[in-house]
């Protein structure tokens, strides 16, 4: 675990010469909580920054079905809040579960758009998100060179 109640699943592909499959959630997944909103499909081009929100409410299940992306969180809660940062997509298959009160947001790494998709325990509700620049908490969202 990394940050107050943010976890991992590891999402295992099973692949045979007709493609492969992954299953991202179930209704009986400890993790899940069996809960549901709703699912959202993001496409995010490269050089975007979808950051940074939180909801109030809102439990968010993410996971990245084609290209890759670098997901931060930021609990504000800590002493010194500061990013932490993941490598999600086709190289590390992996949801993540990010509890309301934390702050997340994601880029799009690599030369492709990042097909992400989002399950929520409850409806979207604009009312329940709040926003910063994606520059806040001295975020660096850029490639490390090198």
């Amino acid at each position: 675990m990394a940050k107050r109640g943010v976890e991992f699943k590891d999402l295992k592909i099973n692949l045979d010469d007709r493609g492969y499959l992954y299953e991202a959630i179930r209704c009986d997944d400890p993790l899940f909580e069996g809960k549901f909103g709703h699912v959202l499909v993001s496409v995010l081009f490269p050089g975007v920054v979808k950051a940074w929100h939180r909801h109030h409410k809102q439990i968010d299940y993410t996971f990245v079905v084609k290209g890759n992306i670098k997901y931060g969180i930021v609990d504000e809660s800590a002493q010194k809040p500061v990013p932490e940062y993941f490598f999600l997509g086709e190289q590390n298959p992996k949801l993540i579960k990010v509890p309301s009160e934390i702050w997340h947001g994601y880029t799009a790494i690599g030369s492709e758009p990042a097909i992400v998709v989002h399950v929520n325990d409850v409806t979207f509700d604009p009312a329940d998100t709040d926003k910063l620049d994606p520059r806040e908490f001295g975020a660096k969202w850029e490639p490390a060179s090198g």
